[in-house]
C-alpha cells in the first residue's frame, strides 16, 4: 500500500512546526540582544543585576549573560510546549497562562535585592518583557490546539466546494457533509483491525482538516493505544461521526480509507477518505434507510 502522501504530510507538518519554534527562540534571543545593545551602548546605562543574601556586590549583565539567559528561557518555553503537546492537542491557553505566570515571576529578581540602580532595574525588566513579548505569541501560534481550532474555520470557508471528481482538487465531502463536520462534536468512533483481523472500536476526539481534506484523530497518550498501532501496521481505518436530533432523527458521516499514524508532535491518526457514507444531512437522506454512499478515491 502506498503511504507516501501520509508520510509526506507528517514530515511537512513536523518540519514547519520545528522551524516556527526555532524562529521563536532566535527572535526572542535576538530581541533581548537588540535591547541590551540600545541600553548599554546607545544610552550608556550600566546594567548590573541586584545582589542577594550575604552578598552586597551587584553582578554585571554582559552580552554573554543576555544570550545564555535568553536561550535558556526560550528553550524552556519550547520544552514545556513540547511536553504538553504529548498529552493533548488543546493546551494553547494553558501554556500561555503558565508562560505569563513564569514571566511575571521572573520580574521579581530584577525588582528585589540590593545594589542595583533604578535604571539598571528598569533595563533588566525590559529584557525580561521583550523576551516574553516575542516568545509567547510566536510559540502560541505553533500550538496544535490553534491548528485544530482553525480547521473548523477552514471547513466553514470551504463548505461551498463541490464534491471532488476523479482527479479533481476539490473536497471529497459534499456541501452537506462539510456543513455537518464544521460544527464541533466532541466524540467520534474509530474502527481498526488487529493483527489477527479482530475489529477494534474506540471513542476518539477528532477534527476535520481542510488543508488535507482528512479526518484527524487525536487524544491523550495516543501513541500508547491499540488503535494507533493498528493503523501504523495496516494503514487502514474507518471513523463514524454522528448524533441524533429530536424526534429520533439520526444523522452522521462515515469515512473509510487509508490512514497514517503520525508521530507529531502531537501524535495523530489521519484518515484519507476513499469511501464516504452520510445520512440525515439533507432532504435526500432524511428518510429512514436513505444514505448517500459513494467511493471518492
Amino acid at each position: 500500500m502506498d503511504m507516501t502522501p501520509v508520510a509526506t504530510d507528517a514530515t511537512a507538518d513536523a518540519n514547519t512546526q520545528r522551524r516556527a519554534r526555532l524562529l521563536a527562540v532566535a527572535g526572542a534571543t535576538g530581541a533581548a540582544l537588540a535591547l541590551w545593545t540600545v541600553v548599554k551602548l546607545a544610552f550608556g546605562l550600566d546594567l548590573r543585576g541586584p545582589a542577594f543574601g550575604a552578598s552586597t556586590e551587584s553582578s554585571d549583565v554582559g552580552l554573554a549573560q543576555v544570550v545564555i539567559v535568553g536561550l535558556l528561557a526560550s528553550l524552556g518555553g519550547w520544552g514545556l510546549r513540547a511536553v504538553l503537546d504529548r498529552f493533548t492537542s488543546r493546551v494553547r491557553h494553558l501554556w500561555a497562562l503558565v508562560a505569563l505566570v513564569v514571566l511575571i515571576g521572573s520580574l521579581g529578581g530584577s525588582l528585589s535585592g540590593t545594589g542595583a540602580t533604578t535604571g539598571a532595574r528598569a533595563g533588566l525588566v525590559g529584557l525580561h518583557l521583550v523576551v516574553g513579548a516575542v516568545l509567547i505569541p510566536l510559540l502560541y501560534r505553533t500550538s496544535p490546539g490553534r491548528a485544530a481550532a482553525s480547521r473548523v474555520e477552514q471547513a466553514q470557508a470551504s463548505s461551498d466546494r463541490a464534491p471532488r471528481g476523479s482527479g479533481g482538487d476539490m473536497s471529497a465531502f459534499t456541501d452537506a457533509d462539510l456543513r455537518y463536520l464544521s460544527v464541533e462534536r466532541v466524540l467520534a468512533r474509530i474502527a481498526t483491525a488487529g493483527k489477527d483481523g479482530t475489529p477494534h472500536v474506540a471513542p476518539v476526539g477528532w477534527s476535520y482538516n481542510a488543508t488535507h481534506d482528512t479526518i484527524d484523530i487525536g487524544g491523550h497518550s495516543l501513541k500508547r493505544t491499540k488503535k494507533y498501532w493498528d493503523v501504523k501496521r495496516s494503514g487502514r481505518a474507518a471513523v463514524v461521526i454522528d448524533d441524533v436530533l429530536a424526534p429520533l432523527q439520526p444523522r452522521g458521516v462515515e469515512v473509510r480509507g487509508r490512514a497514517g499514524a503520525i508521530e507529531g508532535p502531537p501524535p495523530m491518526i489521519r484518515i484519507h477518505p476513499q469511501r464516504i457514507v452520510s445520512w440525515g444531512l439533507d432532504d435526500a437522506t432524511r428518510m429512514p434507510g436513505r444514505r448517500n454512499a459513494r467511493d471518492v478515491a
